[in-house]
């Protein structure tokens, strides 16, 4: 598993049936975007697929990462999960359920974490 902030990437063996695409947002995969600072868990790679059970829900997403074409140093032939307020993490080649974290509100209900 990789953690980034808010956001959870946990291998899977297979994606479900029927996904759509998520499109990208001025070319970048965008997994969320931090509800008070507006700062992106992105990446810019052209090697990553973004996909939604459901485009209108933050559950049931998946990311795929493909062996890079060109294999760098830095990414190894994965991708960067870039996010300017963490460190970037590189995702090797496989399936990934995408998951938001969540926290217990003090009204007693369950929130997405705010990042």
């Amino acid at each position: 598993m990789k953690r980034q902030g808010d956001i959870l990437l946990v291998p899977v063996a297979k994606l479900p049936d029927e996904l759509s695409e998520v499109p990208r947002q001025n070319g970048k995969i965008v997994l969320a975007e931090g509800e008070i600072t507006g700062h992106l868990h992105a990446i810019e790679a052209d090697n990553a697929m973004f996909l939604a059970e459901d485009l209108d829900s933050p559950e049931g997403r998946y990311l795929v990462v493909e062996e890079a074409e060109t294999i760098t140093a830095e990414a190894a032939g994965g991708v960067d999960l870039t996010h300017p307020e963490h460190d970037t993490i590189t995702l090797e080649p496989g399936l990934y359920e995408v998951r938001r974290q969540r926290e217990y509100s003090a009204a007693g209900g369950i929130d997405l974490v705010a990042d």
